[in-house]
């Protein structure tokens, strides 16, 4: 099912790993294109949300939310 699918997906959509990233667009979109009618809205909003991820990792390289959990400090872009 669709929701499992994305279920297996979210280790990817969560890694600071670029390539990750990418991968996890790339099995999202794949889920999306072959999901029924019914689903696309649903599926549709699990491709935002890795789209989303992807973007921060682009802009930042890593999750700006974690950096203090994980002692980082924050640029002044993040």
């Amino acid at each position: 099912a669709a929701d499992e699918r994305a279920f297996l997906y979210l280790p990817f959509q969560h890694s600071e790993e670029v390539m990750d990233q990418h991968l996890a667009v790339g099995l999202v979109t794949a889920l999306r294109d072959a999901s029924p009618r019914g689903y696309r809205e649903l599926t549709g909003g699990y491709l935002r949300s890795a789209q989303q991820h992807r973007d921060l990792i682009l802009r930042f390289g890593r999750f700006p939310h974690r950096n203090a959990i994980l002692g980082r400090a924050s640029t002044s872009d993040e």
